[in-house]
């Protein structure tokens, strides 16, 4: 069965003429979704072909309700359609040309570096081409002196790490790609003692040599707390231009030094910002002004620079001027300094909660401010993007999203991009989802089904663990197969295991994925069709419990191995 929807743009005197060739290889029945919110009944028809409907074959979200379609609908005469097409049925077993089969140590320190050589070396005998390593500026420049250091001899010795590991990878593996990491843990530069598991530290009140000025460069929640998670990994605003300069140096940085020694063998480069190694926004801080408690969830940023960014966006892009913004948000503003970004009412992060951030979800004002500051980050991406491509066009640029960019991403199903293909070829996703409160949700592939370029799958075995809740080993790896094949037959252009023999499920990764290679070369199963969910961004936003709804009727009954049936989703924005 093909369940498909088309893209028009005309009124009720459709004639589908487009469609043939869709509808000439079909061998089963074929339905035909309109998408409106009003009107006249209309029934079309395909290539002479009969019409089918099914008021399961669709599921829309619009404005906060789920229409599910029927045999017939109603179109006013002046209703312009738009939708994309949606599901396919495989005919034939899928193969995916130039499928890469990958390893990633997550953490690479002078301790391990032997190990991870080992690992290495033991995973390509398994049959893994590709290795995927994290470089980070805070192991490699320690200080703003070291990090403007120019003399090469003084390099070497901050490098010498990545310079060892990249080495051992080009001989062994026939890609490489970097995550570069430009958050970063100052923590050295802030408390006289300088030991980053003590509750109780004194602070400087001087840090010259600090590479990032904790009170400047590094974004802040909404108390004006500078993002210290994980003890003091925080990322630079993206408001700030030194901030931004800075990061972007380390990406050039690593190209220049890595580059000449890997060549074509560099596949992709993805720049991530927050301290859990993903693109976006921290979405926690621990640091509540006076010293360290237990993480607390929190929007970024709310730095004066990009506080002020906002309003100029608010008052010249995205409405005409403040006479617009304030009948959109329902203020009386007489100046644009006078605008506030959303903010959480209590009075310290230490109050701050899951339910009364997601609170503030429900207005036009957050919909502005999430917006804004994700086109302050794609922007960055973009200038991140031009430092790869100046190196060699050929070199692919990622999206490296982890599993939560922010705490939108469980709620919107799209993590933070609904225009990633703009800017990424690649998109690399977990196979997981949770909340804040640890609520399991649907797996990375059916919220990265809008995206057009290749997607890669990262199997955790840590996330199996801790996101999963499976803790014997065995189930380990049988969970690790069942995602790893479902990403292939969803034509992920990667599978990437995460595995550290300081672990007791490193055994289970490693032989996962040498039976995940053996069943590659001898498969014979099929992606079967999905449904299509047509999500308004804008709705979801305004109305976050609500719009929750259609996911979670769905999410049931998905199969146990997540892809098969998994909707193919579609983001309007």
């Amino acid at each position: 069965m093909l369940h498909f929807i088309l893209e028009f743009t005309k009124k009720t005197n459709i004639k589908l003429v487009n469609t043939c060739s869709l509808a000439a290889v079909v061998d089963s029945p074929v339905y035909l979704s309109l998408i409106t919110n009003r009107g006249k009944k209309y029934k079309p028809s395909i290539c002479g072909i009969s019409s089918f409907f099914s008021d399961k074959s669709n599921v829309i979200y619009n404005s906060g309700k789920k229409i599910p379609l029927t045999p017939g609908f109603e179109t006013a005469d002046s209703v312009v359609f738009s939708a994309k097409i949606g599901g396919y049925k495989a005919i034939a077993p899928v193969t995916v040309p130039d499928f890469k089969l990958g390893y990633q140590k997550l953490f690479i320190n002078n301790g391990n570096a032997d190990q991870t050589i080992l690992e290495m070396t033991e995973f390509a005998n398994k049959g893994a081409n590709l290795f995927e390593m994290t470089l980070r500026l805070e192991e490699v420049y320690k200080s703003l002196s070291q990090f403007n250091e120019t003399n090469p001899d003084s390099l070497n010795k901050y490098w010498a790490l990545y310079d060892k590991i990249i080495k051992h990878a080009s001989n062994i593996y026939d890609h490489v790609v970097f995550r570069i990491a430009v958050d970063y843990d100052d923590t050295r530069y802030y408390f006289q003692d300088r030991d980053e598991t003590r509750p109780n530290q004194q602070v400087y009140t001087t840090f010259n040599n600090a590479l990032f000025d904790l009170f400047s460069e590094i974004a802040q929640d909404q108390f004006g707390n500078p993002a210290r998670v994980a003890y003091g990994s925080g990322h630079g605003s993206f408001a700030s231009t030194t901030a931004k300069s800075k990061m972007k140096g380390f990406v050039q940085k690593a190209l220049d030094r890595y580059y000449p020694v890997l060549q074509e063998k560099l596949y992709w480069v993805s720049v991530v910002t927050s301290a859990q190694f993903e693109t976006g926004f921290n979405y926690e801080n621990s640091w509540n002004g006076s010293g360290f408690i237990p993480s607390r969830p929190c929007e970024y940023d709310y730095t004066p620079a990009n506080v002020s960014q906002f309003r100029n966006w608010l008052v010249t892009e995205k409405y005409p001027n403040l006479a617009a913004v304030n009948a959109a948000h329902n203020t009386n503003y007489t100046n644009p300094d006078q605008i506030q970004p959303p903010k959480v009412n209590v009075s310290i992060l230490d109050n701050m909660t899951n339910s009364n951030v997601r609170g503030m979800y429900n207005s036009a004002l957050f919909e502005d401010w999430y917006k804004f500051n994700y086109k302050q980050l794609k922007s960055f991406l973009i200038e991140c993007k031009s430092v790869v491509k100046t190196k060699n066009d050929n070199i692919k640029f990622c999206f490296d999203a982890g599993s939560n960019t922010d705490q939108l991403s469980v709620a919107r199903k799209t993590l933070n991009v609904p225009d990633i293909s703009t800017y990424a070829y690649v998109l690399k996703t977990a196979f997981t989802n949770t909340e804040f409160n640890g609520t399991k949700t649907w797996d990375a592939d059916i919220i990265r089904s809008n995206f057009t370029g290749e997607i890669q799958s990262e199997i955790n075995e840590s996330d199996v663990v801790n996101q999963g809740g499976i803790t014997d080993p065995n189930t380990v790896k049988q969970k690790m197969l069942e995602y790893s094949r479902s990403a292939f037959l969803n034509k992920a252009g990667a599978v990437i295991f995460v595995a550290d023999r300081n672990t007791q499920y490193y055994n289970n990764s490693l032989n996962a994925l040498g039976e995940f290679k053996t069943w590659i070369d001898n498969h014979t199963e099929q992606f079967s069709e999905g449904q299509t969910i047509n999500v308004n961004l804008s709705d979801l936003i305004r109305n976050f419990p609500p719009a929750k709804t259609p996911f979670e009727v769905i999410a049931p009954a998905l199969p146990a191995n997540g892809y098969q049936n998994r909707p193919r989703i579609v983001i309007n924005e």
